[in-house]
């Protein structure tokens, strides 16, 4: 048998190790916001900006979209600066593709940091009145997450908010690119279609 000390100190050396991992993400996720800070993607970030940039990239132009959109939008910045700039930037068949990738990666780093990060933590003090909401993403995660999706779109506070929940990553995934789909296609073949009528 275990001696109740051992198991203590078990105890408390996982829990170090959970507290040193979370302190070394932020770390990393900070180090990144700096990194992409000095670059000056976040000054001035435009759609008119965001399409000089990847015309910058040339052939990498696409890449470049992607990763800008899936690494800033969950620090706060607007899908729709990104989705209207593949609209204007590309046809259909190949900005749809990219606008909609960019934005799932975006909505999926900021619930996989909350869920890596924060979920033990919250999950033990969720308040009574939240509860219930938790409930909801835990036994109908689908049609929740849906929902919250039309609603709020990808304002990134609520992927925080679900990767600290018990919704599963099917749910999550899958709510979120049906939840946002119909105003992400919105905005990309709107700018299109006016993109075309200036052009012709």
């Amino acid at each position: 048998m275990t001696p109740p000390a051992a198991t203590n100190a078990e105890k408390r050396r996982k829990r170090r190790w959970r507290i040193a991992r979370r302190a070394g993400g932020l770390l990393l996720l900070g180090g990144v916001a700096g990194a992409l800070w000095q670059t000056g993607l976040f000054q001035g970030l435009t759609t008119e900006g965001i399409q000089a940039r990847v015309a910058e990239a040339g052939p990498l132009g696409p890449l470049v979209y992607v990763l800008a959109f899936a690494c800033l939008q969950p620090f706060g910045l607007s899908s729709h600066l990104f989705l209207v700039a593949a609209g204007l930037m590309w046809e259909s068949a190949v900005g749809v593709p990219l606008g909609l990738l960019g934005m799932m990666l975006g909505c999926t780093n900021s619930f996989a940091a909350a869920r890596w990060m924060g979920r033990e933590a919250v999950q033990a003090r969720i308040p009574a009145g939240l509860a219930r909401h938790d409930d909801a993403l835990a036994h109908r995660g689908l049609r929740t997450v849906i929902a919250l999706r039309l609603a709020f779109f990808t304002f990134f506070p609520l992927s925080l908010a679900m990767g600290v929940s018990r919704v599963s990553w099917r749910d999550y995934l899958l709510g979120t690119f049906l939840g946002c789909l119909p105003m992400a296609l919105f905005d990309l073949l709107a700018a299109h279609h006016i993109a075309a009528g200036l052009l012709g």
